[in-house]
């Protein structure tokens, strides 16, 4: 709990001190160098390992930790791929701790060496539990994937696609999927807040299974984690503008 606390403090301090609206308001229309910058800042301070394995150096996924983390975003619009990349990818990686691409991308994370994107949503933004049919085959994959925060500047996607399995039942598997393949066709937008995100349709592209078995239960169990994020940031928010 001390370090929690410590963590969350630190947090505070660079928020008030280094991210005010102003810089916000700058980094708008500021180059990509300015916005992995700040990035490199928060993998020093440790922000970008918080959802990781405590063997990782990271806090476990702790939700003091997080809800700090978020509170920041949401008092200071954020633009940064945080929840995306750490809250929610972070998260994802950690539950797959079994599978050796989970773990060199937890590295690649926590580093800031790599920022992802959860790919997961196929139609309206509401329907975020409906099925998918994204699909992956013999290492491929194909479909479409709708509305995903801080798409436009990942590097990687996990994607959400049905695979065959053993019984030729179609099963849930997660995949990593590289964003710079000509299978993969990005369109980007910008959201109200001034954060990116971007939808996406996969022509055969190829794919790295991240996790099959006890995939579906870590996407919902991360997607859980992931409201309890955002009522955080918009506690953040609302505190901001008491304030």
């Amino acid at each position: 709990p001390e370090l929690v606390d410590m963590f969350a403090a630190s947090i505070e301090r660079y928020g008030a001190d280094k991210y005010g609206f102003d810089r916000y308001r700058s980094l708008l229309s500021a180059t990509q160098d300015a916005h992995q910058s700040i990035w490199s800042e928060y993998a020093d301070m440790g922000w970008l390992s918080i959802s990781l394995p405590l063997d990782d150096g990271g806090l476990d996924n702790d939700p003091a930790a997080v809800a700090a983390l978020m509170r920041f975003v949401g008092a200071r619009l954020a633009l940064e791929p945080l929840f995306a990349s750490v809250v929610l990818c972070g998260r994802l990686l950690s539950r797959l701790a079994g599978a050796g691409a989970a773990r060199t991308r937890r590295a690649a994370l926590a580093g800031g060496g790599r920022l992802f994107a959860l790919a997961h949503a196929e139609s309206a933004a509401q329907e975020i539990d409906a099925a998918i049919s994204a699909n992956c085959r013999d290492g491929l994959l194909s479909g479409c994937k709708r509305f995903v925060l801080h798409g436009d500047v990942a590097d990687e996607l996990l994607v959400s696609a049905l695979a065959p399995g053993a019984d030729g039942q179609a099963a849930l598997a997660l995949y990593a999927v590289d964003v710079r393949q000509p299978g993969v066709h990005k369109t980007c937008y910008r959201l109200l807040d001034g954060r990116g995100a971007a939808s996406f349709v996969f022509e055969h592209a190829a794919a790295t299974e991240i996790g099959a078995a006890g995939a579906a239960a870590a996407l919902a169990h991360t997607l859980d984690h992931g409201r309890l994020a955002l009522c955080s940031e918009a506690l953040g928010a609302m505190r901001a503008l008491n304030a």
